[in-house]
Parts: structure tokens; sequence; C-alpha cells
């Protein structure tokens, strides 16, 4: 088998995806052999199935034609919802796979002549994905939380991200072709959406049941609740050009309101990311020592004055006042 396999690669490593479909055709009636090229294909996916553009490629459909007639897959059906709930074949995945991006395909990028597969078909080839590749959607989405690395185009797709990938790689790629002003604009545009998916990925992290999550999430969380700490301490600082503008919009936090509202904002975001650290790290809440009666008099005598500088016209941030809590280092309370 080993052989085998390292044809496969080198045709993979090549492009040549006709190659690797006249070979699985070749082995088409060894379980072994056929198990073997599709693990090989699975390493390689993102050769081949790295945007789902690619499923319209005439070589990929080959390939796919040439794994639905091979044995293994005949004995079971040529469609995901005929697969065994419990199968781990390796080439199971990669059909799963591939109907997932006809899917995705056909959402970012519609074409009436492409094939797409039936609701039953798709949520079976849901299911196979969530089961074969945990470790690499758990991985990817850890990413996306901690450090906003762009998942890649199946995993968007199983979180319903997918327009907003493909819409930020389309802004990447025409930022670099406009003015200066404009590229400013297209940036926040790409913040913005990476937030929602930032957003998305911590929903879908702290959903799952019986997994620990890494301690670069949670102390990435803490850090944020530093700095929200921090903004209920001084909270002008919402207003200043230099705060991380990604932040407030994660946080629903605006520039711009009045003072009351603003820390009306920073008390909601700070509970609710108090809660969602509370019950992943297993201690217990502290938004009343911040937000509790006596500290939310000294904090309501920190609002500014009802006739406060319009945004547009915001004099030069106080260089007296403290600056952000730096990452992994905790502000005393």
């Amino acid at each position: 088998m080993s052989s085998v396999v390292s044809q496969a690669e080198g045709l993979l490593r090549d492009g040549d995806i006709r190659g690797v479909a006249d070979l699985v055709g070749r082995c088409r009636r060894s379980r072994v052999l056929v198990t073997g090229l599709g693990a090989t294909l699975a390493a390689w996916k993102h050769t081949f199935l790295a945007e789902p553009r690619d499923v319209d490629a005439e070589s990929t459909k080959v390939l796919m034609e040439a794994l639905r007639k091979t044995r293994l897959v005949e004995k079971s059906g040529r469609r995901p919802a005929s697969v065994p709930e419990n199968a781990d074949n390796p080439v199971f995945g990669i059909l799963a796979l591939y109907a997932l991006l006809q899917e995705t395909a056909q959402t970012v990028a519609f074409d009436a002549r492409r094939p797409v597969p039936p609701p039953s078909e798709l949520e079976a080839a849901v299911g196979i994905l969530r089961r074969q590749y945990a470790d690499e959607i758990f991985g990817q989405l850890c990413d996306l939380a901690t450090a906003r690395r762009m998942p890649s185009c199946y995993v968007a797709a199983l979180h319903g991200w997918e327009v907003d990938r493909d819409r930020i790689q389309e802004i990447r790629q025409r930022r670099e072709t406009v003015p200066p002003e404009e590229r400013r604009a297209l940036d926040r545009e790409i913040a913005r959406l990476e937030t929602d998916m930032q957003r998305g990925a911590e929903r879908a992290l702290e959903r799952i049941e019986g997994v620990r999550l890494p301690a670069t999430y949670t102390s990435k969380l803490t850090d944020e609740l530093e700095i929200l700490a921090w903004l209920a301490h001084t909270p002008e600082r919402i207003d200043d050009p230099r705060i991380d503008r990604q932040l407030l919009d994660k946080y629903d936090i605006h520039p711009g309101r009045p003072r009351a509202e603003q820390l009306t904002d920073v008390e909601a975001a700070f509970r609710e990311l108090d809660q969602r650290l509370a019950r992943i790290a297993g201690r217990r809440p502290c938004a009343d020592r911040l937000f509790g009666t006596p500290a939310r008099e000294q904090l309501s005598a920190r609002q500014e004055p009802p006739h406060r500088t319009p945004q547009a016209e915001v004099r030069d941030p106080d260089p007296s006042l403290p600056e952000p809590p730096a990452p992994g280092r905790r502000m005393k309370r």
C-alpha cells in the first residue's frame, strides 16, 4: 500500500487530480488500497478542495466519480445519506466534503447548471464531516476565536460563515488596487466581518460538551474582561481613536454616545463575559464587585457633563490616563 500512497502524494503534489482518479480506478476493488487513498486525499484536501468553486473543476468531478465507483462505496451506497452513521472511512469524508462544497459554491456564486445535493444528502454530509474532522474543526475554531485566523472553506460552511469568508477574500483582493482612503473603509469592513465570525466561533466552542477549552482561549477572554474593567474606570478612553475598535465592536460599545450609555454598554458586556468565564473556568462571577451599588456610584461620578465635545471634535487624549492592560497582564482590583 505504501507505493500506492506515495504515487498518490506525488500526483497531488503536482496537481494531477485526474492521475489520482486513474489510480483510484485501478485500485477500486481493494478496500485496503482505497482506504489508504482516502486517507491521503483527506490529508491533501487543501490542494483540490481549497475553495467552494473547486467543485466545478472537471478533474475534481472525475475524482469524485472514481471514488463512488469503488467497491467500498458501492456496497454502502454512492451518496452520504446511505453511509452508516458510524462509518469512519476517510473516503466517505471526502465525498461528504465535496457535497457540502457543492452547496457552498451555490451560496456564494449561483450557477443554475451546478448540481446541488438534496437536503437529506447535505445533512448526512455535515454529520460525517463533524465526526471525521472533529479535531480539525475544533482547532480551526480556536484559531479563529483567539487569533482571527481565517477558517477553511468547509469549517466556514459548517457554521454559516461561507458568505462572510468569501466577502473577506474579495475585499482583500480589491483593497490592493484602491486609494488609501478607500482602503481604510475596506479594512473597517474586513474587521467587522472578522468580528462577527470570531463571536460565532466563541459561541460554537462554548457549546461543545465534554471538551476542555485551551488555556490560550480562556486567557484571551480574561484579558478582554480586564480591558472592559479598565474602560469602566476610564470611560473617556472609549472615544480615544487609539482604542481597539474591533474590541468595541465585538462587545457592542459605541464611541461618540453619551457617557451614561457607554457605561451601560460596558457593564452589560462585562457581566456577559464574566458569566461565560465563570462557567468555563468554574469560578464565581466578579461583576458585582465592579458594578455593585457603591462601585456604581464611584463609576457614575466619572461621567462627563451633559455638554460633551462631539466626537468629530474630540481633543487629543490625556496622556496621564492609564493605558489598557497588555495581553497576559492582570489589572489589580
